[in-house]
């Protein structure tokens, strides 16, 4: 076995607790905020800023650093795919870290402060919705990685656009509408 099958299966399993974390997570704030329970729909989100720093963000960073290794140890740096994959990963680390988690540091105190209020239970329900686009986005990074398009493979990248556009749309308008609708 060479060194390069070696990371390459540390890729993989980087990215599958990666992205299966993540999308567990959803799984968990969509049962809750469908059940109607605030109480629930916090816990989630609070147990989801405990298992970030513990398992999701040494999964995405084990999975880029296999990755670059990786691409010393033969792959090709200008490949659209990888090119998209290095875009899609810095997007989504830098929406986590610097957007979500202080969203989630300021609903954690709250929700300690005040408990599950309707106002904390509101920002739980936006907070998820980022959640949503972002796990989305994960998850076209993942398809990128698999289908590997090349520049010539327009109708590949143009779907995979469409997909994170549509989420956007999706999952994020409707907050936009909700904050500038007359209080």
């Amino acid at each position: 076995m060479d060194w390069y099958v070696i990371f390459k299966a540390l890729h993989v399993l980087c990215a599958v607790g990666w992205a299966g974390g993540g999308l567990a997570l959803v799984v968990l704030g969509i049962r809750a905020e469908r059940s109607g329970d605030g109480a629930g729909l916090v816990q989630v989100l609070r147990d989801g800023l405990y298992v970030v720093p513990r398992v999701l963000l040494p999964s995405s960073l084990g999975a880029v650093v296999s990755g670059v290794v990786m691409l010393f140890l033969g792959q090709n740096w200008a490949d659209t795919w990888i090119l998209v994959g290095i875009a899609g990963f810095l997007l989504t680390f830098s929406y986590g870290n610097f957007f979500i988690k202080p969203l989630g540091d300021r609903m954690v105190a709250m929700a300690d402060r005040d408990g599950p209020t309707p106002a904390v239970v509101a920002q739980c329900r936006e907070m998820l919705a980022f959640i949503k686009f972002d796990a989305v986005m994960l998850l076209t990074i993942v398809a990128d990685m698999v289908l590997k398009p090349q520049a010539g493979d327009w109708v590949t990248l143009a779907i995979m656009a469409a997909v994170v556009a549509g989420a956007g749309v999706l999952f994020l308008a409707p907050l936009r509408n909700r904050a500038a609708a007359p209080v």
